[in-house]
């Protein structure tokens, strides 16, 4: 694949905040997962760049034209959200909240309303070193949107990290995969007029767990209101799951029962 080695750097949080502000770092809702960490595993996940221990590499491709860079997350969607979310105030850790004042884009959120101020507040000392923690990031330029897909399946392709339903879908871009994916989302109230979303818009369509509080109200969503799924179905995408067997069954021509076997095919 041409263009293909990737840049490998390391990037403070205060200037991935920077392009998080600017809707730079983009969500392709192809393969991306919904937001899915819970508020613990975000803790950890902070307290670890608290401790300045080493995280894993983001992994980011450089799309957009010649003045208007974008960067779309390949890998490192719920850690690039948990970072942001901390810093906007979303949750705390040690029931202590970063300070605003801190990072220049936030302190102007501050001042102009647009963030408020949660108490108490973390150290000043503690929340400068988080600014300025190095996150390890690696950025290739890529046009094609196959291989950014397949960049995705074989990151994932050990299954620890997606379930079987999530890689199937994970940069499918056929007519199964598109049907299931969009009625899917229109069953949970999440869809989008496009599949590219700014990072910062990702928590409007994703659905709330235990406090963390999303646009949408899992209670709401058909399947748990009407209890078919669990919450936690919901995570690892089930619903996409009945809602690909429903959609396999209507196209083929003999009535089979579903398999996993069966649904692979479908996806290819």
């Amino acid at each position: 694949m041409s263009g293909m080695t990737p840049q490998i750097k390391g990037e403070s949080i205060q200037s991935l905040y920077r392009l998080y502000n600017n809707e730079k770092l983009l969500a392709n809702r192809r393969y991306q997962r919904k937001l899915v960490w819970t508020i613990e595993e975000k803790q950890s996940f902070i307290d670890s760049i608290i401790k300045g221990f080493p995280i894993p590499i983001i992994l980011l491709a450089e799309v957009g034209e010649a003045g208007d860079i974008k960067y779309e997350i390949i890998d490192g969607m719920q850690r690039l959200n948990a970072i942001m979310s901390f810093i906007e105030q979303e949750y705390s850790k040690n029931k202590l909240y970063f300070d605003l004042n801190t990072i220049a884009e936030t302190k102007e959120k501050l001042d102009s309303g647009i963030l408020k101020q949660a108490n108490p507040i973390l150290d000043r000392n503690i929340c400068v070193q988080i600014a300025g923690y190095q996150v390890p990031v690696s950025i290739y330029t890529e046009r094609e949107e196959k291989n950014i897909d397949e960049v995705f399946r074989r990151l994932n392709s050990n299954g620890r990290h997606l379930s079987r339903q999530e890689l199937r879908q994970a940069g499918s871009t056929g007519a199964f995969a598109n049907v299931v994916r969009r009625l899917s989302a229109n069953t949970r109230g999440d869809s989008s007029i496009s599949d590219i979303l700014p990072l910062n818009k990702m928590k409007l369509i994703s659905i709330n767990n235990k406090n963390l509080k999303y646009g949408i109200d899992a209670d709401s969503v058909f399947w748990i209101k009407e209890k078919i799924l669990k919450k936690e179905d919901l995570r690892d995408s089930k619903d996409e799951e009945i809602i690909a067997d429903i959609v396999a069954w209507i196209a083929s021509d003999k009535s089979q029962r579903s398999s996993s076997d069966i649904l692979d095919g479908y996806y290819g």
